[in-house]
C-alpha cells in the first residue's frame, strides 16, 4: 500500500507547488513552501509516536529475513496505518478529508 503521505505531498506539490523549471523538479524553494506543521508542545507526543514508529519499520525491514516473514511484514503494514493515522492528527483533518484520502490511496 502507497503511503497516504505520499500522496499528500504529491498532491500539494503536483497541484500548488510546482511550476517553472524541469518538469516536475522538486527544488528547495518549493519544499520550503510545503505545509509542514510546526513542532509544539501540543503536537510533539505525535511526532514523537511517528518517530517511533518509524523507527520500528525500519528495524524489521532491516532484519534478516524480512522479505520472507509475513508476520514482520504485517508489523510494517500495521505501524504504516499508524503512523497515517497519527499525520491525520497532526494535521487536524476532518472524517470527510481522511475520506477522501482513503479514496486516493
Amino acid at each position: 500500500m502507497i503511503s497516504f503521505v505520499f500522496i499528500i505531498f504529491k498532491y500539494i506539490y503536483k497541484n500548488l507547488y510546482s511550476g517553472g523549471g524541469i518538469e516536475g523538479e522538486i527544488t528547495i524553494f518549493t519544499l520550503e513552501q510545503l505545509p509542514i506543521p510546526p513542532i509544539t508542545p501540543y503536537n510533539q507526543h505525535i511526532t514523537k509516536q511517528i518517530e517511533d514508529l518509524v523507527n520500528q519499520i525500519l528495524e524489521l525491514t532491516q532484519s534478516d529475513g524480512y522479505e520472507q516473514d509475513q508476520e514482520k511484514q504485517q508489523k510494517v503494514r500495521d505501524s504504516e496505518e499508524q503512523i497515517n493515522e497519527l499525520v491525520y492528527k497532526l494535521y487536524n483533518l476532518t472524517e470527510e478529508e481522511i475520506k477522501l484520502i482513503k479514496e486516493m490511496c
